[in-house]
């Protein structure tokens, strides 16, 4: 299995890295970081999963891991995570997750795979519960 990793920084990016390599055995990571699009590779698409940190710690008002998922729908499979959620939104979706949470991650990554990709109306709707996840960079930088 190839996975992507799209988080805030390396630390977060190695720490998934070597739980995702204790759970799932036999599985080839690349990292990106949030913030620096010029990481991101034409191969990346390829990954049979993406694990995106929804927003920037960095940059709260900017939901610059969910525009990238948004753009990656239909194509693969991705597990969004956020560190908070408003009432209206369900603390797990089909492709997200809303972190620390009761479920095991593991779990969570295996019940991903197993479904479609997601698509484009999943995010729309997401996008229509919370309107923080419309927000646009303050500068213009295309991730994909």
């Amino acid at each position: 299995m190839n996975c992507v990793l799209l988080f805030s920084d390396n630390e977060l990016n190695n720490a998934v890295t070597r739980y995702l390599q204790y759970v799932m055995g036999d599985v080839k990571i690349t990292h990106a970081l949030l913030g620096h699009p010029e990481m991101l590779t034409p191969d990346m698409l390829h990954a049979d999963l993406w694990i995106i940190e929804a927003f920037n710690p960095s940059d709260i008002t900017n939901p610059e891991g969910f525009r990238t998922a948004k753009k990656l729908a239909s194509r693969t499979k991705i597990l969004l995570i956020f560190y908070y959620l408003p009432k209206n939104i369900p603390v797990e979706g089909n492709f997200w997750l809303k972190l620390p949470c009761m479920r095991k991650l593991s779990t969570k990554i295996k019940e991903v795979l197993n479904k479609p990709a997601p698509n484009i109306n999943e995010f729309n709707t997401l996008e229509s519960l919370w309107s923080a996840l419309k927000g646009q960079p303050r500068h213009h930088r295309h991730l994909i």
